[in-house]
């Protein structure tokens, strides 16, 4: 019988999630990923996690138990049973491996700048069950708005990505992984959210 552990939140700040996803994309991809790679990502996690401040046991996308194996639920008698990790670098690094290797049709779309193509793409291969059309246009907000050069709903929040500096004078600063952010690396934060839905996939 698979143990039952708690579902202990595992939140995280956006700078924390912006360089793990960089970094963890970074060592899959065996190149320095490109904004649009990062950003489509952040998109994603950020709207499974309710921006990070809603994930559990280290589980950057929700992903499910395998059969058999440890699993923690988020309400008593759900059938859905999520997958923990002991870290946020395990946790991190297994979401973008299965992305690449369980969800291949959204994989190939993850430079391409159209977060919308991506999610339906996710849905193509069953990623979740919300309909599609509201999942795409809640990460396709995200995406736009972890790009964006000016404030629209609240404070930014001032990040770098890793080996990077936030000084716009700084060499490299137009380098692919932090010219589609804006001024070193800008991660603007809104107030709003999409009203998350259980997700299964």
């Amino acid at each position: 019988m698979a143990e039952q552990v708690p579902a202990i939140r595992t939140p995280l700040a956006p700078s924390q999630a912006l360089e793990l996803i960089t970094s963890a994309l970074q060592a899959e991809l065996g190149r320095e990923p490109t904004a649009a790679e990062i950003k489509i990502l952040l998109a994603q996690t950020a709207l499974e996690t309710d921006r990070w401040q809603k994930m559990y046991n280290w589980n950057f996308g929700n992903s499910v138990a395998s059969s058999g194996a440890p699993f923690f639920t988020l309400r008593e008698a759900s059938v859905h049973h999520y997958r923990p990790f002991s870290s946020a670098w395990q946790g991190v690094t297994y979401f973008v491996a299965l992305i690449r290797r369980r969800f291949a049709q959204a994989w190939s779309l993850l430079g391409s700048g159209d977060p919308l193509a991506y999610a339906y793409a996710l849905k193509a291969q069953n990623y979740y069950e919300a309909p599609a059309d509201q999942y795409g246009a809640a990460m396709a907000a995200l995406y736009r708005e972890f790009g964006s050069s000016s404030v629209v709903y609240g404070p930014a929040v001032y990040v770098s990505l890793p080996g990077r500096s936030p000084d716009p004078s700084a060499k490299g600063r137009n380098s692919p992984a932090t010219a589609g952010f804006g001024g070193g690396a800008l991660l603007f934060l809104a107030w709003y959210w999409f009203e998350r839905r259980q997700l299964r996939y």
